[in-house]
C-alpha cells in the first residue's frame, strides 16, 4: 500500500517565482525528510510603484 503526504507552503522573493520556489524548498527540506516532488499551485505578484516588488510562489510538496 502506497501513501502520500501533502503539505502546502508559501514562499516569496523580490527576484522571481523560480527564486521563491527554490528558497521555499530549501527551507522546507531543513525539517522535512524525503521531499521528492513539487507542484506549484499558484503564482501571484504584488505590483507597487517605486517600491520593491514581491513575487509569491506557492508550492505543494508530495512526500
Amino acid at each position: 500500500m502506497n501513501s502520500e503526504k501533502h503539505i502546502k507552503v508559501t514562499g516569496y522573493s523580490n527576484i522571481s517565482w523560480k527564486d521563491a520556489i527554490v528558497k521555499t524548498i530549501d527551507e522546507a527540506s531543513k525539517t522535512i525528510n524525503n521531499l521528492n516532488n513539487v507542484v506549484v499551485l499558484e503564482q501571484r505578484a504584488t505590483i507597487a510603484r517605486k517600491q520593491n516588488h514581491r513575487i509569491y510562489g506557492r508550492p505543494r510538496y508530495l512526500i
